[in-house]
């Protein structure tokens, strides 16, 4: 039981935690600039509800969860870009050159 209290407060950002996710009211606020262009594929968000506030700098980079730290992506993009990190930052032990 813990482990899942703590899980989402680190997700929430409680007890004086950083929290991670950005909140509905910054995707409005991100919206509302009227920049509707992914920062991954570079098309037109056609819909808010198409997509997702990322972070510029990464979280686990140390980037902050503040407005200035953010991007809206895609919903597919920010998949593809998370998918893509992790592939990317694996390492194989017999990998070849």
């Amino acid at each position: 039981i813990m482990f899942v209290y703590n899980l989402f407060n680190d997700i929430l950002g409680k007890n004086n935690q950083e929290r991670r996710i950005f909140n509905t009211d910054e995707k409005i606020e991100l919206w509302n600039t009227g920049n509707h262009i992914c920062s991954y594929c570079n098309q037109t968000i056609l819909d808010i509800e198409d997509a997702e506030v990322d972070h510029i700098i990464a979280y686990s980079q140390g980037g902050e969860t503040i407005i200035e730290n953010a991007q809206l992506l895609h919903r597919h993009c920010n998949r593809k870009k998370n998918n893509s990190f992790e592939t990317d930052s694996i390492s194989f032990e017999n990998e070849e050159d």
